[in-house]
């Protein structure tokens, strides 16, 4: 079957998280002051927004060696989304070579931390030895910790894993549960699965899938 061929690598975007009881002013050039001050101060959120602001040219110039020492001073004091930040810069060699085993490293701190974009990122990594050593069993249960998150792009990858029995036991139940999650959220690719997976399984089974993704969603509510 096409679509066990394995997940497809997914960039996933970081969402920057909203600063929490503090006042920051409305205009760029007022947030600029205020993330600089913070920052030098030693908020690893203002570090974060100041990083942001540097790689993407909000009321500055781009200026990516500014935008990785401010993300590298948040992700230093343990901030998830510059952590991430980080390694997807050393995946995709933003500013310097791809280097996949620093890649590794910072998503798996993030994901620790329960980024799910970082767990995704992680796990397509450890599923195709990216970085270091193949080890689908690791790659299964970061898919399943950010598919739990609802990311589509993981629920997908975890169906894969599961349907094949890589990294673990085959289960084509909760396969076909996953896959019709990750198609319901817009993934193509789970859709075929999701159908091809019907014609090859049984109805009692088809019903069991059905009603693991009932409860999950009862659950959820």
């Amino acid at each position: 079957m096409k679509w066990l061929a394995g997940a497809a690598l997914l960039l996933m975007a970081v969402c920057a998280p909203a600063l929490a009881a503090v006042e920051v002013p409305e205009t760029y050039g007022g947030a600029m002051r205020w993330y600089r001050s913070a920052a030098e101060d030693g908020n690893p959120k203002a570090q974060f927004y100041l990083a942001h602001m540097y790689e993407h040219g909000i009321n500055v110039e781009p200026d990516m060696v500014e935008a990785l020492r401010w993300y590298g001073a948040a992700a230093a004091q343990g901030h998830a989304e510059a952590q991430f930040k980080l390694g997807l810069f050393a995946q995709t060699g933003a500013g310097d070579a791809p280097d996949l085993a620093e890649a590794r490293d910072w998503y798996a701190l993030a994901a620790e931390q329960g980024l799910g974009a970082a767990q995704y990122n992680l796990g397509v990594l450890l599923d195709r030895g990216m970085g270091g050593p193949r080890d689908a069993g690791q790659a299964r249960q970061w898919f399943r910790r950010a598919a739990e998150q609802e990311l589509v792009a993981a629920q997908y990858a975890l169906g894969v894993l599961l349907a094949s029995g890589t990294g673990g036991s085959e289960d084509r139940v909760e396969a076909l549960m996953w896959f019709s999650l990750a198609a319901r959220g817009g993934n193509t690719l789970a859709a075929a699965a999701r159908d091809e997976m019907v014609k090859a399984l049984t109805p009692e089974e088809i019903e069991s899938a059905r009603a693991l993704e009932a409860a999950r969603e009862t659950a959820g509510e």
